[in-house]
């Protein structure tokens, strides 16, 4: 509950730490339920033997778009079961006009050439997206703008540690790390968030409710709609993205400074679970005892 620090009806203020700690805490729990749903789903590809196909980690994803996109459809999800197979996801889904979207932009690309994909999200933590991103780098200079999370980190990281590395779709990390990551500045306010969800391609743009979370895709009321891109939404895009040169996000190697106070702890918890990088000490990293 808010509590009153000052009783003067004129200069009224209240402390907000109980409501903050609070949802912070519900936060925590809804990221950690997303992870141990994740970690099921994959140990239910690996029982199915789907968990590489060409062109794709996730083979389905290949013929799962909505063919036909256009300028003012709207697409909406409900909450429903978590998807046992990723064909599972409704016809008519938000995701599947998203691939729908970016296959048009691929379609339009002439052999050899490659366009820019702007993405702003404020979660990165749906397989099936994640997939989709590092297929679709084969096409686009993939640019993300990403909110602050570290539960994003660990969800990426959750997708290339269990997708094995193969002849014939690559090395997934590798993938990973041709995506240029920056990272929103929330430093201003405590209680600021980067909660754009927009996808940008030369012709069209995705925006809505919809960010790239497992929670999103079965569990929420969501909504996207498809506008005509406009220059300026491209030249608003590329000044964000300026502006946070100096806070570019490597997945494997994140810059604490790069994070809020409140996310310090899953980070340093995040950080040990990586490899180590060569010539790199990690500080995070316990000594072992001799």
């Amino acid at each position: 509950t808010n509590k009153r620090v000052d009783t003067d009806p004129i200069r009224m203020k209240w402390n907000y730490d109980d409501e903050d700690d609070h949802a912070l805490g519900r936060q925590r729990d809804i990221e950690a339920a997303e992870e141990a749903a994740v970690d099921e789903m994959f140990a239910s590809m690996r029982k199915k033997g789907t968990t590489v196909g060409k062109g794709w980690f996730i083979p389905p994803l290949a013929d799962m778009h909505i063919e036909s996109i256009k300028v003012g459809d709207r697409f909406y999800c409900e909450p429903r079961q978590r998807d046992q197979d990723p064909t599972d996801v409704p016809l008519d889904h938000p995701f599947r006009a998203i691939l729908g979207v970016l296959y048009a932009g691929e379609q339009k690309l002439a052999p050899g050439d490659i366009a820019t994909l702007r993405l702003y999200t404020y979660s990165l933590a749906c397989p099936y997206l994640i997939d989709t991103l590092i297929h679709y780098r084969k096409f686009f200079n993939l640019r993300v703008v990403l909110h602050p999370a570290v539960h994003s980190l660990k969800m990426i990281k959750k997708f290339i540690d269990n997708i094995p590395v193969s002849e014939e779709t690559g090395n997934p990390r590798a993938g990973l790390e041709m995506i240029e990551f920056r990272v929103a500045d929330v430093s201003h306010n405590t209680m600021a968030s980067m909660h754009r969800n927009d996808l940008i391609t030369e012709e069209l743009i995705v925006i809505g409710s919809y960010n790239y979370s497992l929670a999103a895709r079965c569990f929420n009321w969501e909504t996207i709609i498809i506008a005509e891109t406009r220059e300026d939404d491209i030249l608003r895009f590329d000044a964000t993205w300026d502006d946070l040169q100096d806070r570019v996000l490597s997945i494997y190697n994140p810059d604490a400074r790069l994070f809020p106070q409140q996310e310090q702890s899953a980070l340093a918890e995040f950080i040990q679970s990586l490899p180590p990088i060569r010539g790199i000490v990690n500080p995070y990293k316990k000594a072992k005892k001799t």
